[in-house]
């Protein structure tokens, strides 16, 4: 009489716990990804352009926006141009201009009591936006509700509330 040796049992038993869960699976195991490796796009992952050209259309207006034109002095005050812009989740990754030089995005502890400017708040949705923002320097503070569908289907800002502190 022959005898099955336990490493025989073992793949036997591996092979029934498979069938009895329904197979193997059918999707590829991947590798944990180190921090700050960017996993390959794939037809699964919705790119986040889109995300980042509307924050980028939405905040540009709003440095724009002559309502705000009253505040910047960049003409007599050296330290206000460029324009510096508080780096958080609302900022990061955005290239914007003001005074026709490029916008500096910097981290809190770059500012270095610097006038600066910072996005409080930004509520996207498919037809229109909320923005909530501060230039602490001159006491604004505002918020400003833009639609999706001006000219070309761009952004425009439909209502600006500013308040002084």
């Amino acid at each position: 009489m022959s005898t099955t040796s336990p490493r025989a049992w073992a793949s036997i038993t591996i092979v029934l716990l498979l069938l009895a869960c329904g197979g193997a699976s059918s999707t590829p195991a991947t590798a944990p990804r180190a921090e700050g490796d960017k996993a390959a796009p794939d037809a699964a992952t919705p790119s986040s352009a889109p995300v980042v050209d509307d924050r980028q259309a939405v905040v540009q207006l709003i440095l724009d926006h002559p309502g705000l034109d009253g505040y910047w002095h960049q003409d007599t005050l050296p330290d206000r141009a460029p324009l510096v812009v508080l780096a958080n989740q609302h900022t990061r990754g955005l290239t914007l201009t003001k005074f026709d030089e490029p916008v500096q995005i910097r981290s809190a502890k770059e500012l270095a009591g610097r006038p600066y400017f910072v996005v409080h708040a930004l509520k996207l949705r498919a037809d229109g936006a909320e923005v909530r923002f501060e230039y602490a320097v001159e006491g604004v503070r505002a918020s400003a509700t833009l639609d999706r569908g001006g000219e070309g289907g761009g952004w425009q800002v439909t209502q600006l509330d500013l308040g002084e502190r």
